[in-house]
């Protein structure tokens, strides 16, 4: 979809996918929008959602909303969140078909697209790498996206089961 749609295209220098030029230009003018602290109930509207009693949480660097006492989303910072925020709003421009999508492919969409973040927020580059997580009883292999001033994660997607 997102190849369809333009906003994603191969990478001229390696063998991959890279945002075009013209949607990493929009997504950042939104990004420089958005504040600190994002209004839920921007979120539930970004993401397709009706309202209710909405909030959000922090925990251990990590934000989630909740409505009505139900958690309906989770980022692993509140910088993640803000860059989704961003995306959201540069997709419903950028295409009508941002508005035909339910709310967990609205959510699974903006995920992948943290994938694509060179620059975060604070102007610092963001870092893919994979890190090894371990618990008492096992451990498994996540594709992280980190803001090198910032220490904040983007993304942290599981890429192997618990050995």
């Amino acid at each position: 979809m997102l190849l369809d749609l333009d906003v994603l295209e191969p990478c001229a220098e390696v063998d991959d996918l890279c945002l075009t030029g013209a949607f990493d230009d929009a997504w950042h003018r939104e990004l420089r929008e958005v504040p600190e602290s994002v209004d839920p109930e921007r979120v539930l509207d970004l993401l397709g959602l009706t309202a209710g009693e909405v909030g959000l949480e922090e925990f251990d660097g990590a934000v989630a909303i909740n409505r009505d006492g139900e958690r309906l989303g989770q980022w692993p910072s509140n910088t993640a969140l803000r860059v989704d925020v961003a995306a959201a709003r540069t997709l419903a421009d950028w295409t009508d078909e941002w508005a035909k999508l339910s709310p967990a492919a609205r959510g699974e969409v903006l995920a992948g697209l943290r994938v694509f973040v060179r620059e975060c927020p604070d102007g610092s580059p963001a870092t893919f790498s994979t890190d090894t997580v371990e618990s008492c009883c096992s451990s498994y292999e996540v594709a992280t996206v980190v803001c090198d001033g910032t220490g904040d994660r983007l993304l942290e997607q599981p890429v192997s089961g618990p050995r």
